[in-house]
């Protein structure tokens, strides 16, 4: 699906999931409204920046909406609690073995298409 939406999305043990509907120009929207990245909480715990592409975008508020990089279009909503956000990162063992999604801390399986 990845390929398709051409969000640029990241996965890994470092990559959260986010409320968005980034998708290559001039795809239409899908109702698959989330995309996973790569972020990282500011040791203040104030910003999460975001990873997309080769571009950083950075949460300054909780459910600040952010424009899409050069490339893609759509929108990402910040989470609505940094505190939250940035200390419940919950990891699952072996990553899922790359078979799925980890969502609190819980393997979410993507299974055998």
């Amino acid at each position: 699906m990845n390929a398709k939406l051409n969000a640029l999305e990241r996965g890994g043990s470092s990559s959260r999931c986010f409320a968005s509907d980034f998708r290559q120009q001039g795809l239409n929207k899908t109702s698959l409204n989330n995309r996973c990245y790569i972020s990282v909480c500011s040791s203040s715990g104030k910003f999460i920046y975001i990873m997309v592409g080769s571009f950083v975008l950075i949460c300054r508020t909780p459910g600040q909406k952010l424009n899409s990089p050069p490339g893609i279009e759509g929108g990402l909503t910040c989470p609505s609690s940094f505190d939250n956000y940035c200390q419940s990162k919950k990891t699952c063992p072996y990553h899922c073995n790359k078979n799925g999604a980890c969502i609190d801390g819980k393997c979410l399986c993507t299974g055998a298409l």
